[in-house]
């Protein structure tokens, strides 16, 4: 399998990307993988916009790689509605993962069923925060505050970039931590037309 070897660390961490690329490299001969891409990142993994990261998002689109092999899940996001989305991402693609340290790998029933596991649980962590949303809202407004979202404004030209280079409305969505809904909503009234597909804007 051609895979694609995906490597993050924080500043504040001791561990570099070297020893993490060297395990993955190890694993993947292990199983027989051939690694045609490296992705290191020094960023936060609590977004998803980070460089190599939309490098190798690129590379998946564009049929590069069969497989991305991690060294932990965590090193992808820290955020588990992130890295579902991005797991579902990788099979919209037919494109593997796998994750050292977790020993899963989602070519496997196992690693599905783990994968299916961790959708439910993002779905409840949502479910949980819109339920404690709501109600902090309702006292909110029993006590006299006023309450509302703060609009939520986007860099219009960072958007169509983002589309021109082959990213879809959800996907450029989730890096600008809102909904595909709010994204559309705001090009439109920026004056931006979207062609079908959502692949060019004008």
């Amino acid at each position: 399998m051609k895979v694609g070897i995906y490597a993050r660390v924080s500043t504040d961490e001791q561990r570099t990307i070297e020893d993490q690329i060297s395990e993955l490299n190890d694993y993947c001969k292990l199983y027989d993988h051939e690694v045609v891409a490296e992705y290191r990142d020094k960023e936060s993994g609590t977004t998803t916009n980070r460089k190599d990261f939309q490098r190798m998002l690129n590379d998946v689109r564009g049929k590069r790689i069969e497989g991305v092999v991690v060294w932990k899940f965590d090193r992808l996001s820290r955020s588990l509605i992130d890295l579902i989305n991005t797991v579902n991402m990788f099979k919209m693609h037919n494109v593997e993962l796998m994750s050292k340290h977790e020993l899963v790998d989602t070519s496997k029933p196992e690693g599905k069923l783990l994968l299916n596991i961790l959708g439910s649980i993002a779905e409840f962590e949502v479910d949980t925060i819109r339920k404690r949303t709501e109600l902090g809202m309702k006292r909110a407004i029993r006590e006299g505050k006023i309450c509302h979202r703060p609009r939520k404004e986007i860099d219009v030209e960072y958007v169509k970039r983002k589309l021109e280079q082959g990213n879809t409305l959800t996907e450029t969505a989730n890096i600008l931590k809102m909904t595909r809904v709010t994204l559309k909503k705001r090009l439109t009234e920026a004056g931006v037309q979207l062609q079908r597909g959502v692949k060019a804007v004008k």
